[in-house]
């Protein structure tokens, strides 16, 4: 939550893939760039491609299904890995389904639209199971199941989840045949922007006030920003609906904020019965790959929007970080509440504590908290909605601060021979992970019985749970949980406690 903590929301990025590694590595087998190959797909790469292989050699194929028979060609090749296109479908993979958006296969949004729903979820299972086992070997945790998001019956796969992402995110850039902008998603692993005309994973509300904005925006000749120059002035568009409630919030982002025909737009955009109940202005003139700047004016209605999760309700701002898909929140928030022991009296600490997802919760269920977060719009969000959930202050701390200061601070008193503070932790790092300096502080300063781990990058989890190892810890099951339907991104909550022989 601070550092910007997760950049969902910015499609096309793509992680790096990961492929896990084999007992032995053989030079490319005269595969060349222009090659045509014929081959079947059975695995899976971090960024959604499919992979297919010869013999140790690894085939990357954008846009596959595992399972499917394919002929592809070549677009590049080294000594470890190619990367192809389809050619033709010889075969397809009994896992395969009509992709519900007209924008799929050139849209960098959803990589997975074309594989059915409970495959995606095995699939995530056993990406998460690969990483941790070439990290952890035999002393890799339990998997298990992923948990899905419920599905909204589309006609090609009807346990598919659709309008399920709370928070709809556009790109603004340049327009073309004589717009003035364009609205879209960046096309996979580029800055280059793919106009679009829907977006079925957004609620069908959030999609109407972005293209709202993107007309009124058009009619007063408001240009979209080029990235690599930053000419322009509209960069982005952020709207959040709150499902349960007719609540909307929507946030324009502009590289200038004093362009009469930008607040001529806005203006149009705020009246009538589609505005939004709260309308805001974000000024964010820097390069880089952060949505907002650090600048906000609120234009017009609420200046925080309200989500409920759990029967928890959580104010947000327009810059504070939120989970995307409030039901998967929903089932996470469960999996770390019963991570956390509720017959321990010491209290809980919640690292990179955000709007308070789950340090709220925690003391509404009884806990003493002490919560950490960086970022001060998600501070004044979280205090802001303590009073909404009946929680005291006093039941709930929340201190302003980057988590890494203050353990620093917190461990400079000698604490061997007295009990550990913290009964457990709640750990919530950004996507980069946690710096083992800090994860040394908690596991072998702080000492609690159980820290639970959440974790948006499961190549980053992986990384830390083999220095949690080293310190004498272990992993005892993790938990993964789709986040982000008909993409290869996958949420992971792990359960640690102290191994055996560090307890001796």
């Amino acid at each position: 939550m601070a550092r910007a903590r997760r950049r969902e929301g910015r499609p096309g990025g793509g992680a790096r893939p990961h492929v896990e590694k084999r007992r032995s590595a053989v030079a490319a087998p005269g595969v060349r760039a222009g090659d045509i190959l014929e081959l079947e797909t059975n695995d899976v790469a971090l960024d959604g491609d499919a992979l297919g292989h010869r013999g140790d050699y690894v085939i990357f194929v954008d846009g596959a299904a595992p399972g499917d028979r394919l002929r592809v060609q070549v677009l590049s090749a080294n000594r470890k890995f190619a990367r192809t296109r389809i050619v033709e479908v010889l075969r397809p993979s009994p896992h395969r389904v009509a992709p519900r958006c007209r924008h799929f296969g050139v849209c960098g949004g959803c990589a997975w639209q074309h594989i059915a729903y409970a495959e995606q979820l095995r699939w995530k299972q056993k990406l998460v199971a690969s990483l941790l086992r070439s990290a952890l070997g035999d002393a890799a945790p339990e998997v298990l199941e992923t948990i899905g998001v419920e599905g909204s019956g589309a006609v090609a796969d009807p346990a598919a989840p659709w309008g399920f992402r709370n928070k709809a995110h556009f790109v603004l850039g340049p327009g073309r045949g004589g717009a003035s902008l364009s609205l879209g998603h960046y096309r996979k692993g580029s800055k280059e922007i793919i106009a679009v005309e829907e977006c079925p994973v957004h609620p069908d509300a959030a999609n109407r006030i972005a293209f709202r904005i993107r007309d009124a925006l058009e009619r007063y000749s408001v240009p979209g920003t080029d990235e690599r120059t930053l000419r322009g002035s509209a960069r982005h568009v952020v709207v959040r609906t709150s499902p349960g409630s007719t609540e909307t919030q929507a946030t324009v982002v502009a590289g200038r904020g004093d362009s009469r025909r930008l607040h001529a737009a806005l203006r149009e955009v705020a009246t009538g019965r589609q505005a939004p109940d709260g309308l805001h202005l974000n000024l964010h003139t820097e390069p880089g790959p952060f949505i907002f700047g650090k600048e906000t004016q609120r234009l017009q209605g609420a200046a925080r929007i309200r989500q409920h999760v759990g029967g928890f309700t959580f104010l947000l701002s327009p810059r504070s970080f939120f989970q995307t898909s409030l039901g998967a929140a929903e089932k996470l928030l469960e999996v770390v509440l019963a991570g956390v022991p509720v017959d321990d009296p010491r209290p809980v600490l919640d690292l990179y504590a955000g709007t308070g997802l789950f340090a709220i919760p925690l003391a509404r269920r009884g806990h003493r908290v002490m919560a950490v977060e960086e970022n001060p719009d998600a501070v004044a969000d979280a205090v802001a909605s303590l009073p909404e959930n009946g929680v005291h202050p006093s039941a709930c701390r929340i201190a302003r601060a980057r988590v890494e200061d203050w353990l620093r601070r917190a461990c400079r008193e000698d604490l061997d021979g007295e009990d550990p503070p913290f009964g457990a932790v709640v750990l919530d790092p950004p996507r980069e992970g946690c710096p083992e300096e800090a994860l040394a502080r908690i596991l072998k300063r702080l000492k609690p019985a159980r820290v639970v781990y959440v974790s948006c990058n499961p190549r980053a989890l992986a990384d830390d749970l083999r220095i949690a190892r080293r310190l004498g810890w272990r992993a005892e099951t993790v938990q993964p949980i789709d986040m982000f339907p008909h993409t290869a991104h996958v949420e992971a909550v792990a359960w640690l406690a102290p191994s055996k022989l560090s307890r001796a």
